[in-house]
């Protein structure tokens, strides 16, 4: 069931030594954390083009938590967009066919409105969403260039890896990949909080 969420969003950018990103293969790998991983950067997967944007991070709890982090909308409302980010929509509806939208203000006052469309969800190994942006940061308004995000859970024990691919871009590839890599930071914190 969708409600609206008027929720501050706040949280310390900094992220553990479990985290990491992965830039080889066309699956998650197993490589080593990124050497300083507080200058953890996303970048895509070589067998991708740079239109699309792929991460890979380790997180500190098992699959089925950090997927409910994604499915409920209680828990994604706390983590969902980077640092300094106000959300003021956030409305999911988690099964296939189920609408979402996340909508707020940057700092600096600008708005956003994005929203989307659930393909897949299959608990707890696979989300797989539509995405697009609003013009002008208004939900009446049309929808930009509509790209596709899967996030694939992999369990490793008492942890999990998520795989997240998102595009493909006809701009924003840097934007997206300064949010994904704020809002995993975010979901770290909050996963370790909610243990």
């Amino acid at each position: 069931m969708a409600r609206a969420c008027g929720r501050r969003q706040s949280g310390s950018s900094s992220i553990g030594s479990s985290g990491r990103v992965s830039s080889t293969g066309s699956t998650p790998s197993s490589s080593a954390p990124h050497p300083n991983p507080r200058k953890e950067r996303a970048v895509p997967d070589a067998s991708l083009d740079t239109n699309t944007l792929r991460i890979t991070r380790l997180f500190d709890a098992t699959r089925e938590r950090v997927f409910d982090a994604w499915a409920k909308q209680d828990h994604f409302v706390q983590w969902m967009c980077p640092p300094g980010v106000e959300i003021t929509v956030c409305e999911i509806d988690v099964r296939p066919g189920g609408a979402w939208r996340v909508g707020g203000r940057h700092s600096g006052d600008r708005v956003f409105a994005s929203s989307g469309k659930y393909l897949e969800v299959k608990r707890p190994e696979r989300l797989v969403f539509t995405w697009a942006h609003h013009a002008d940061g208004d939900y009446a308004k049309p929808r930009g260039h509509e790209t596709v995000v899967r996030i694939e859970f992999r369990d490793m024990g008492s942890k999990t890896e998520i795989t997240l691919v998102h595009g493909a871009f006809m701009d924003g590839y840097a934007e997206h990949n300064r949010g994904w890599t704020g809002s995993f930071d975010k979901l770290e914190i909050f996963l370790r909080r909610a243990t």
